[in-house]
């Protein structure tokens, strides 16, 4: 008697199809296939820390071809915040770029952590951010979620 099992898999949210490669350098051009859309490589990234790309309007930007915008999560949750982009509907939604949006947690979290876990009482304090705030990293500040505390 012989039994089988199915498994269902969901296709993945992204493909790397590679176009062409030199012998030479080993440099590559390929397509990625992101849920917003195909991005060819290599390609110039613009970044919009804040859901917001400085000189440029979305659809300037649109018209240059470029499919991969890079936002900074970080940054994001300090200002507008998690509430604010809920309401909205997303990063998407509050920079009007239908494509695809890259995002950074930034260093400066993933290092903070790290310290944290070898040095108990390591305590970053005093870095401000853009709009006035202090932000303090420290042992109760756990996960990534640093808390803004007026200076």
């Amino acid at each position: 008697m012989s039994t089988s099992t199915s498994t269902s898999t969901k296709p993945s949210a992204l493909t790397f199809d590679l176009k062409a490669r030199c012998s030479t350098s080993k440099a590559r051009a390929s397509i990625l296939h992101l849920p917003h859309g195909p991005v060819e490589l290599p390609m110039f990234m613009p970044v919009a820390t804040q859901a917001s790309l400085k000189g440029l309007t979305p659809e300037q930007l649109e018209e240059t071809s470029c499919r991969l915008c890079l936002n900074n999560t970080y940054h994001l949750g300090l200002k507008p915040g998690q509430a604010v982009l809920d309401t909205i509907g997303g990063a998407h939604k509050l920079q009007g770029w239908d494509h695809n949006i890259l995002t950074d947690s930034g260093g400066l979290v993933a290092t903070c952590q790290q310290i944290q876990s070898d040095v108990a009482d390591f305590m970053t304090s005093g870095v401000k951010v853009p709009d006035g705030l202090t932000t303090q990293v420290g042992q109760n500040h756990r996960g990534g979620s640093e808390i803004p505390q007026s200076t």
